[in-house]
């Protein structure tokens, strides 16, 4: 890799272990294992219009102390269109065929998955993404708000 290049994956790689530290509390507040992101939600909280099968890899790569089991689904009549991102703490069965999203999450908690859908939050003028996640993160830390209201959740 380039030095440039360096520097870009390695930029990657923090806004993927914010995302992923962030959605660790989510889960945790909300009693689940798994998290099912739709292709809105993940490309709004990475701050992108687009992810690519080399940016699924590093997500994967990056998230994996938080969330070892990673999958991804993609739409069917399109070349490589992210559909949904499935991240858990336990491995994830087999989600083969049409379905809407609702319904995999449905399929993953019938199956013993303790899931739940991220809905991305709306902040008032802004996009919710790393900035909003890393001041939501420190002021929980520092004590200034309670969980309950961090934001998402």
């Amino acid at each position: 890799m380039t030095e440039s290049e360096d520097v870009y994956r390695e930029a990657c790689r923090r806004t993927h272990r914010v995302l992923a530290h962030y959605l660790a509390v989510y889960s945790w507040r909300h009693e689940v294992d798994c998290i099912v992101l739709d292709r809105k939600s993940v490309e709004g909280l990475l701050g992108i219009k687009k992810i690519s099968v080399k940016r699924r890899t590093w997500v994967k790569a990056d998230m994996a102390s938080w969330f070892p089991y990673y999958e991804t689904m993609d739409f069917q009549k399109t070349n490589a269109k992210l559909a949904l991102m499935i991240l858990s703490r336990f491995p994830v069965p087999s989600m083969l065929g049409a379905m809407t999203t609702s319904q995999r999450v449905d399929k993953l908690n019938q199956d013993g998955r303790r899931t739940r859908l991220f809905v991305l939050p709306t902040v008032p003028k802004e996009k919710f993404g790393e900035r909003q996640m890393l001041t939501a993160m420190n002021l929980l830390a520092a004590g200034l708000i309670p969980l309950d209201d961090l934001p998402g959740t």
